[in-house]
């Protein structure tokens, strides 16, 4: 929440006087700032590797012995 708070200080003084911001912001957080609420195109235009796994999660029910065994996949820097 803090970093939203900067966000919209720095847009207030933008804003109050004239002078252009250069943000290239990710479409989630447009909405969020203008209190829309986020669906899953959303989330996949930030991260395409996480909806396979979310949509998973939503979909199966897995038993603790199956949850343990899932591998993530390993993001290289």
């Amino acid at each position: 929440m803090t970093m939203f708070r900067f966000l919209g200080v720095l847009l207030g003084i933008a804003i109050r006087t004239g002078s252009p911001l250069s943000l290239n912001l990710a479409e989630p957080v447009w909405k969020q700032l203008a209190g829309m609420n986020l669906t899953i195109a959303d989330l996949s235009e930030v991260d395409k590797d996480f909806i396979p796994g979310l949509m998973y999660i939503r979909d199966n029910e897995a038993t603790a012995e199956e949850f343990e065994g899932m591998t993530l996949p390993l993001h290289s820097p």
